[in-house]
């Protein structure tokens, strides 16, 4: 015989109180109900969904514990975890709520740094000598890089932590430079570079544009680009 172990309306409101204290919509999320049936369990379970995702923490209760399913977990994608009374399974909740909080929020960077390649484009093979820049070059990257972090300032406004993120990059691209790096990798590697700086500043397209701009005015004497 099925036995239905669902959760008391009760223990339903307080997980609700707890998705609004930690800044998720409640009506955003929806209780379905599972029929688990083993060799030696037969019963149905409560199941709280986050709607449009594959996130879920699912309560399976029994005379004598709480098996605890649920997505996101705690350092991969599913977490297991089994306790004996419900104030323990609401801690856990809490935990839970907050990482899938955590995980809404954040930006799908592989994503955003898709939408940018083919705004920065690289010149066609062959344009470009696979041989290192001359001192002299090098010197040319680093007063043109310098102009462009002051664009970078004027033009986007960067955070103290973002405007550090521009700096440590720019300065990455002139040591190459200086090192002696072949000159069609250092350019990849530029666009490499514009990409992540994109993704740390939050271009717009149009904003990412104008970026690729600064750089190909900036450049233009000692690297061709098409485009």
């Amino acid at each position: 015989m099925t036995e239905h172990q669902a959760l008391l309306k009760k223990q339903r409101n307080e997980l609700f109180r707890i998705i609004e204290e930690v800044g998720l919509e409640p009506s955003n999320f929806e209780w379905l109900e599972e029929h688990v049936k083993g060799p030696q369990t037969d019963h149905v379970i409560s199941k709280l969904v986050h709607r449009g995702s594959p996130y879920f923490y699912r309560f399976d209760v029994t005379m004598t514990r709480y098996l605890c399913k649920k997505c996101p977990g705690l350092q991969k994608a599913t977490g297991l975890a089994r306790f004996t009374g419900w104030s323990s399974v609401v801690g856990d909740f809490v935990h839970w709520a907050r990482r899938l909080k955590a995980e809404i929020d954040a930006p799908d960077l592989w994503a955003e740094a898709q939408k940018y390649q083919s705004i920065f484009s690289v010149p066609s093979e062959g344009q470009i000598e696979d041989i290192p820049f001359s001192h002299a070059e090098a010197e040319q990257i680093a007063s043109a890089l310098k102009q462009v972090e002051k664009k970078i300032i004027d033009q986007f406004d960067p955070t103290p932590e973002q405007l550090g993120f521009v700096q440590y990059k720019l300065s990455y691209l002139v040591s190459k430079a200086k090192e002696g790096y072949p000159r069609i990798d250092w350019v990849n590697m530029l666009v490499g570079v514009m990409t992540t700086m994109a993704v740390a500043l939050s271009l717009s397209p149009e904003q990412a544009h104008r970026l690729w701009g600064f750089y190909k005015q900036a450049l233009g004497s000692v690297v061709r680009f098409s485009g």
